[in-house]
């Protein structure tokens, strides 16, 4: 199954089951939050990538662990702002975390989000967009060899 089919796959049984045969009413095999969903495309999109990305799987995984990290944060940052366990929003999260990264690039702090670059899709620590002198990636490369 190409990722395609398997995102429409995903998005058209939301894990719905009949409840009888003859009704055809369906209910919900179980919950799939935007996270989970997230989660699972980021996961079928990783097994969809070409074979130069999995030569380099440790910026796959430092990518997927630190932006999730941020995620995670800045979601609990919209909590505690609202005073209340809100539903998980990547349009919320992301606008936050954009937000965030131009605050403290107007004040001439270094962020560092990875990403993957232009069509070919280069880690941004090989590519020309990343403007990070002291990248995170490259700080735990170099202190693990």
């Amino acid at each position: 199954m190409e990722l395609h089919d398997a995102i429409l796959y995903l998005k058209k049984n939301q894990g719905y089951l009949p409840i009888s045969k003859e009704e055809g009413v369906r209910k919900h095999a179980f919950d799939l939050t935007d996270e989970t969903v997230d989660a699972l495309l980021a996961a079928l999109s990783r097994a969809a990538q070409p074979a130069s990305h999995a030569a380099d799987s440790s910026f796959e995984d430092f990518l997927t662990e630190r932006n999730d990290e941020i995620d995670r944060t800045a979601f609990a940052l919209l909590c505690a702002l609202s005073g209340s366990k809100l539903a998980w929003d990547m349009e919320k999260i992301g606008t936050l975390v954009d937000s965030a990264e131009a605050l403290l690039a107007e004040r001439g702090v270094d962020t560092c989000r990875p990403f993957y670059e232009g069509d070919e899709e280069v880690p941004c620590i090989s590519g020309t967009d990343c403007k990070n002198p002291s990248c995170a990636f490259r700080a735990k490369r170099e202190k693990a060899s």
